[in-house]
């Protein structure tokens, strides 16, 4: 039924009938199979008995905390819950499993000399009041290959991991949650990873202030795809004799942080912000030296993930020649972070620009947020000549499609409420804040005419000033307020394509409505019943497509995709530039099979990254293939096992499979013929149900 574009599925296991449920000698555990000598289930209500479970469990056994909570007594003054010389040994907690104790000095758990542990699905919680110092949630101490999967670390007084000669530990998922006194401690410990975690609440506001991530004389650390959220205090912080620490790919919103103390710092120097994409040099005014700015984050085809911004300040080289040579400043006078941008690329790479949006003679920054059609975002940054910095402006941050009109001295939004509604709002500066001070309104009522309603700034709110129908093609009665003079400014636009010039006409909102029939078509209609449009529905949807409805492109781009691929490229490509996940997606399969435009495995790949990124499930899987087999991509079964498995737990049945297969190869995974069969068997039953 399904064809598998990228892995060649072979038929598994052709000795054994495929079984209803998990083979004998092995166990269902969250969805996957696991084989065991013995498998131990522990209730809630008998803190001792797990102690004692753990005690004699043997090799390779599996020890299932089945639902509720477990109040913990002390197995001795340092710990709760205790695993000590023990190899391969598995504690697995079912659906909402919580381990906790209110001791103020011990950790909930402790794994000592141990090798081969696994601990998944629990829930770990350090219940004490806030102000202990000594406390930690989990300590490793003398282990070697520890996973710590789908946890939860919380700690109300407490650091959330401790680890010391610990070697090849993963903490992959869960939460690091309400820990006070440091997140990760890391001793005398090499290959440590932590993803896909939610790091989060965090307030390191104790006597240590240990941060984020605390680590000496270590090695091969390794921190990538979390997400680091309201963490107060948090920082990265006495990284200490330490070598390749890779902090990656990571989200950071809403943090109070530094990015490392310079003074304690004695190791590789740690990237937090990605990759470098460009440096600019820009005169922010012609009487001062320039700024040297380094922009950092990850280019994605045609977008740029922005996720810093390094500002140095340069000094002449020698007097009196400003203006000719600069040397720059060791250290930057300013770090623009937490922007998480989705910026589309300029001419020449151009991530950002610089303008004066204010009006004050001074050159400021913005620089796309969001690409979202009519309601696009920018994020804008003014330059303050007193403090010599650039403040984020929030007002003009939250704008939709905002333009610049220089020569009026407006800052002009442009917003799209619905399929009927839009309009335009104007800024003027008044004593250094935007005040708006204008609004123009366009209420459809049928296809040939709307409501103008024009809104003017009179003393401190907003009065309307004028209240027109316009017929359609026809110039609304023009306002006679000289203030602004126009309801068509010349603007500058701010970004529209890849291919931007500077200073064009601002696009102006679509002044076109769809009949109930075509809104039943765009807003209900399976993309499959797309071909049975009429001609005269066919151009209403390439009017909307021509103003930017994304939507209205997607549907264009499928209409003609059985029959012109060069134009469903050409409108799965406006769509995608525009941040359309699903467009991206197709994008990258008329690459990978050259379909209305040349074959390109490179371009194919970035696509189907993009929309990967977005969490697309068909992309992950088709990302997940070009990695397989090096196509476009640098062959990597770790990376394809990655993406597969996202695309397999969203339920996509061509992932289940090829995920089916890599176990049986033991490629990127390993080689696990009992997971093989439950991820064969989940993919049966997906193709089977309704």
């Amino acid at each position: 039924m399904y064809r598998l574009h990228f892995f060649i599925l072979c038929v598994l296991f052709p000795h054994l009938s495929f079984p209803t449920t998990c083979l004998e000698g092995t166990v269902e555990l969250n969805d996957y199979c696991v084989k065991t000598q013995n498998i131990h289930y522990v209730q809630p209500g008998k803190p001792d008995l797990l102690q004692t479970t753990i005690q004699q469990a043997k090799s390779g056994d599996y020890i299932i905390l089945q639902t509720g909570d477990y109040e913990l007594n002390s197995v001795n003054e340092h710990t709760a819950v205790l695993i000590e010389g023990k190899k391969s040994l598995h504690l697995i907690g079912q659906e909402n499993t919580w381990l906790r104790t209110k001791e103020g000095w011990v950790a909930v758990l402790t794994i000592h000399d141990s090798e081969n542990i696994t601990i998944r699905n629990l829930g770990l919680v350090h219940d004490v009041r806030k102000g202990y110092c000594e406390g930690v949630v989990i300590r490793l101490l003398d282990v070697k290959d520890v996973k710590i999967i789908d946890s939860i670390l919380n700690g109300s007084g407490t650091k959330a991991l401790q680890m010391d000669n610990a070697q090849q530990v993963s903490i992959v998922g869960g939460e690091a949650i309400n820990n006070t006194e440091g997140v990760f401690e890391i001793r005398n410990s090499q290959e440590i990873t932590v993803k896909e975690m939610l790091i989060a609440d965090n307030d390191n506001s104790g006597y240590y202030k240990r941060g984020i991530l605390d680590v000496q004389n270590s090695s091969k650390i390794l921190m990538n795809y979390n997400l680091v959220k309201n963490n107060q205090n948090a920082y990265f912080k006495k990284i200490y004799r330490s070598q390749d620490l890779v902090i990656d790919g990571n989200d950071f919103m809403d943090n109070t942080f530094v990015v490392y103390d310079a003074s304690e710092l004695n190791s590789s120097s740690p990237t937090f912000l990605g990759n470098v994409l460009a440096t600019e040099t820009v005169f922010v005014h012609s009487d001062n030296p320039p700024f040297e700015m380094e922009i950092y984050g990850y280019l994605l085809g045609q977008f740029a993930r922005i996720k810093g911004i390094k500002i140095y300040q340069t000094q002449p080289a020698e007097e009196g020649v400003a203006g000719k040579t600069f040397t720059r400043e060791a250290n930057p006078i300013q770090l623009l972070t937490e922007l998480n941008t989705q910026t589309l690329v300029q001419e020449a790479k151009r991530y950002i620009k610089f303008i004066d949006v204010n009006f004050d003679g001074y050159l400021d920054i913005h620089l796309m947020e969001k690409a979202d059609g009519d309601n696009s975002t920018y994020l804008f940054f003014l330059f303050d000549p007193q403090r010599r910095q650039f403040v984020k402006n929030a007002i003009l941050s939250g704008l939709a499609s905002p333009s610049i009109d220089s020569e009026q001295q407006f800052v002009i939004s442009s917003w799209k409420n619905s399929d009927t509604h839009y309009g335009k709002d104007f800024y003027q500066f008044e004593q250094g804040k935007p005040q708006l001070i204008r609004q123009e309104i366009k209420n459809y009522s049928n296809l040939n005419s709307y409501e103008l309603t024009v809104k003017q700034k009179v003393g401190d709110e907003m009065q309307v000033i004028t209240q027109t129908t316009v017929q359609e093609n026809q110039k609304a009665t023009k306002d006679p307020s000289k203030t602004p003079p126009s309801t068509e400014p010349v603007a500058e636009p701010i970004t529209q394509s890849a291919t931007i010039k500077d200073k064009v006409v601002a696009p102006q909102p679509v002044e076109i409505v769809k009949s109930i029939e075509n809104a039943a078509i765009l807003l209900h209609s399976p993309f499959e019943q797309v071909s049975n449009l009429s001609k005269a529905q066919l151009q209403n949807l390439e009017q909307l497509a021509n103003h930017q409805d994304i939507l209205a492109q997607l549907l264009l781009g499928f209409y003609w995709y059985q029959t012109d691929n060069r134009a469903a490229f050409t409108w799965f490509e406006k769509a995608a530039l525009l941040g359309n996940s699903r467009a991206q997606n197709q994008l990258g399969w008329l690459y990978f099979q050259g379909q209305g435009v040349r074959q390109d495995d490179t371009q194919a790949a970035i696509w189907f990254r993009k929309a990967a990124g977005q969490g697309h499930a068909s992309a992950q899987n088709s990302l997940a293939g070009l990695y397989y087999e090096g196509r476009g991509l640098p062959q990597n079964f770790a990376q394809a096992a990655y993406w597969v498995l996202k695309s397999a737990q969203q339920g996509n049945v061509k992932a289940q499979y090829n995920l089916a297969r890599l176990y049986q190869e033991g490629n990127g995974v390993p080689l696990d013929l009992y997971q093989a069969l439950c991820w064969l068997k989940r993919a049966i039953q997906t193709e089977q149900s309704p």
